[in-house]
């Protein structure tokens, strides 16, 4: 008899295995940038970031970002990124929005530094297990600046 249980529990064990949901933990980032301020100047960037999931599917993460108005003024901008991740750890799930904030600090290519904020929601689409497209759109803003920008990229996990 007591083979017969330990027979069960050995094909019990990889049944559970497989049963449970696969999770990721968190992903780099890459987007390109591109809108316009409050004054009606376009707008052209770059940038990246990392996040990782703390609890559930509240992120954390840093990005760092450089844009220019096209009348050649720039500015490099840092941020802390909280957010949020509405399909928390489901590996599983192909689209993966999400809402985001920052807050930091921004330096001009004319000299200054200033603190800045953004707020923004998007989306990854997982279209491999590990890489996915992003999209983002978001209001940021430091000292009498308001940009809307819109950004896509590629997400990693």
């Amino acid at each position: 008899m007591k083979p017969a249980i330990f027979s069960l529990l050995l094909l019990a064990v990889p049944a559970l295995a497989q049963a449970r949901p696969a999770t990721y933990n968190g992903n780099l980032y890459a987007t390109a940038f591109a809108g316009a301020c409050q004054h009606g100047y376009g707008l052209f960037g770059g940038g990246g970031g990392a996040e990782g999931l703390i609890w559930k599917g509240v992120s954390l993460g840093v990005e760092g970002s450089y844009q220019s108005f096209t009348d050649g003024w720039g500015f490099g901008m840092f941020t802390v990124q909280p957010g949020y991740h509405f399909k928390g750890r489901n590996r599983a799930a192909k689209w993966d929005p999400f809402v985001t904030f920052g807050i930091g600090g921004v330096a001009g290519n004319h000299g200054g530094f200033g603190g800045a904020a953004n707020v923004g929601a998007g989306a990854n689409y997982w279209y491999k297990d590990k890489m996915a497209f992003r999209f983002e759109g978001r209001v940021q803003s430091f000292a009498e600046e308001g940009m809307f920008v819109f950004g896509i990229g590629l997400s990693f996990r």
